[in-house]
């Protein structure tokens, strides 16, 4: 029941500040964190199910629906993962929020290549094949969007690139 009343408060707050214009104040870690923790509990509770799908509607309106152009720009790699790893435990397949959560990663392993760091986030090895599971849980392909091959496709690459130049 705490765990029912957690999220409805949390899926409530998004939608105020929204409806409000408060969104700013809430803080991506706080995002990811809630959506993993409701992700992995419903996996072995599944009156969890409902609440995870409200608060994950919710945070996709909230990021996404607001129009901006690469909304998750400022997020962390950690944050974009947990989501990511929130949305495979909760077999949840919201191809908008994933898409921009593949979109980083791709852009993430494009600036390890050209060795540009600049305040772009970089994706670490292990959150590169977190994500791969994510990819293969919900069976993302080039069917639902052109990002999720081409993020398959660089992956080996990229780590392989890394591993040498370290």
């Amino acid at each position: 029941d705490l765990i029912l009343h957690l999220a409805d408060a949390a899926t409530a707050r998004i939608e105020k500040a929204a409806w409000v214009g408060g969104g700013d104040e809430i803080l991506p870690r706080d995002l990811s964190e809630i959506a993993w923790a409701l992700g992995v509990m419903q996996t072995d509770n599944y009156i969890l199910s409902d609440p995870l799908e409200d608060f994950i509607t919710a945070l996709d309106n909230h990021i996404i629906g607001t129009g901006v152009q690469r909304p998750l720009r400022y997020w962390k790699s950690a944050d974009c993962v947990q989501l990511a790893i929130a949305l495979g435990h909760g077999r949840l397949d919201r191809q908008s929020l994933l898409t921009e959560i593949y979109s980083e990663a791709l852009r993430s392993m494009n600036e390890v290549r050209k060795e540009v760091r600049g305040n772009e986030k970089i994706f670490q090895d292990f959150e590169l094949v977190v994500l791969l599971w994510v990819q293969a849980s919900l069976y993302l392909t080039s069917d639902i969007c052109q990002v999720f091959d081409d993020f398959a496709e660089m992956v080996p690459g990229a780590l392989l690139y890394r591993m040498h130049m370290a």
